[in-house]
């Protein structure tokens, strides 16, 4: 008896050793993966609206070197960017504040601080969803989150717009990784107990819903709609939490009305021509299944499909029903189609690369929602039929853990093939890698340094910039014109106070 006990025990560690050796081996792998990414931040520089948004901060900066009067310069240029142009307020005050502002040589942290805040906030929101309510352990969210992180980040529609260039990574990226920390504290504050933690998720999801709400259409669209999911559940399931929420939905709302209403906005739309709101709505639905079909890389099937019994796992053991995985399949589907529906109703179109990056991210996370579902539904389904005695639900979870390993290792391999087929720049950390072996992510760099010798000498006024002879994919996103009236030409040449700029070959 002793000795069996002590295989039970031992067998037991062993388990637990090999599923946080198997944590370490991920994490490692994607560090490592992301490495490269982190080389080539070094290179990175700014360029178009970073020097339209950031002109005044900037010449403040230089002139005071006070944070609180740059500060208050970029309080006044969301004041007239709001009336002048658009009513991203929260966005446009971060716009302002653009890294290269302090010293050109701090715009290498854009990536940094962005793909670690996108990190950050995927990882959060799986621990909720994954061990706060599934009752996962650390191992398995661990891993979760690094396959998530991998797929949303490696096979994201465009990496420039995503974390390098700033005005675009922290307009959507950066806000997006905002909401995902919000949906989280909304999952916790529907279920916290604790008086001070209820206070302090409600004081968290308020600011952030301020920030959110002044954020762009799609984010902030988004913000709103979980928001109001969350009260119908509680209504549903929880009313005494209701309370809870009630002043987190109202302050989203309220921000994005703010936004929305905003005197720039109706400005900047007469040069736009947009669908109707009924029309932008419903043909979201149609656009949505065209970005499934034609942008989505096969890993990212794969790889799901390959985690898909890992989750059935967890969500057998789990306490919830799943009683209805078609309507939150389907509910699921329409949180994602609305983030089509802002660019669609403003420009009739899906949107520059950069919005599709927001697409992507929400149908990954909303991809793998759905097979958490579906796996729950299935696996109380199978077991209420099938296991009915505990002798027998021990004997069917005995051959589980093989199974799981055998699936892993079958969709990885296929993964790997099917990123093989890839083309390189599709990928982020291979078309970073390629960039830095053929040398020219250091040309564009030390281009742009020469272009710094000209913007700072201050006995040229009228500037004559160089083209670049080399155009990494994951740090040139778009450069001036030999034409001194284009507004980037414009831009540049007010940030540096000269006079005209113009772009030769």
């Amino acid at each position: 008896m002793g000795n069996k006990k002590m295989f039970k025990k031992s067998s037991g560690n062993t388990f637990l050793f090999s599923r946080k050796t198997l944590c370490i081996c991920v994490v490692i792998l994607f560090v490592l993966s992301l490495l490269p990414v982190l080389v080539i931040s070094r290179y990175n520089h700014p360029s178009a609206d970073d020097f339209s948004y950031g002109d005044h901060t900037f010449q403040t900066w230089k002139s005071t070197h006070s944070i609180i009067e740059t500060m208050s310069v970029a309080g006044a240029v969301t004041k007239n960017i709001y009336y002048a142009w658009q009513g991203t307020f929260s966005a446009v005050f971060l716009m302002a504040l653009n890294p290269s502002i302090f010293g050109d040589s701090l715009y290498m942290l854009v990536p940094i601080v962005l793909i670690v805040l996108f990190i950050f906030a995927v990882a959060f929101f799986l621990k909720v969803v994954l061990v706060d309510y599934l009752n996962a352990d650390k191992y398995i969210w661990c891993i979760f989150s690094v396959i998530i992180c991998f797929l949303s980040m490696q096979f994201m529609i465009s990496p420039v717009q995503g974390f390098f260039w700033y005005n675009s990574a922290m307009y959507y990226t950066g806000f997006y990784s905002a909401a995902l920390i919000q949906f989280a504290l909304i999952l916790q504050l529907i279920t916290t107990d604790n008086k001070r933690k209820a206070a302090v998720y409600a004081v968290l999801v308020t600011i952030l819903s301020i920030i959110i709400g002044g954020g762009n259409f799609i984010v902030a669209l988004l913000s709103a709609e979980i928001a109001a999911l969350a009260l119908v559940c509680c209504v549903i399931f929880r009313r005494d939490r209701l309370l809870k929420l009630l002043p987190c939905f109202f302050m989203i709302c309220a921000a994005f009305l703010v936004n929305i209403l905003a005197p720039g906005n109706f400005i900047r739309q007469q040069n736009n021509q947009g669908m109707g709101a009924i029309e932008a709505i419903t043909s979201s639905f149609q656009f949505a299944l065209d970005f499934i079909k034609n942008f989505v890389r096969a890993p990212v099937y794969i790889a799901i499909i390959g985690i898909m019994p890992a989750i059935y796992k967890i969500t057998r053991d789990s306490k919830y029903s799943f009683r209805l995985p078609v309507f939150v399949t389907i509910l699921l589907y329409c949180v994602y189609a609305s983030t089509f529906t802002p660019s669609l109703y403003a420009m009739s179109y899906i949107g520059p690369e950069r919005v599709l990056n927001i697409n992507y991210f929400v149908f990954v996370i909303a991809l793998f929602l759905a097979a958490v579902y579906w796996c729950g539904w299935v696996s109380k389904k199978a077991f209420s039929m099938t296991a009915k005695s505990s002798e027998k639900r021990t004997e069917i979870s005995k051959y589980a853990e093989p199974v799981v390993v055998g699936i892993l290792v079958l969709c990885f391999a296929f993964g790997c093939f099917a990123m093989i087929r890839e083309n390189v720049d599709s990928i982020m950390s291979l078309s970073v890698v390629r960039s830095l072996v053929r040398g020219e992510a250091n040309t564009y760099h030390q281009e742009y340094l020469s272009r710094l010798e000209i913007y700072n000498d201050p006995k040229i006024a009228h500037m004559e910039i160089p083209a670049f002879t080399v155009k990494p994919k994951v740090l040139f996103f778009d450069d001036i014109t030999d034409d001194a009236s284009d507004w980037k030409n414009v831009a540049l040449a007010g940030f540096y106070s000269k006079e005209t700029a113009v772009l030769i070959e």
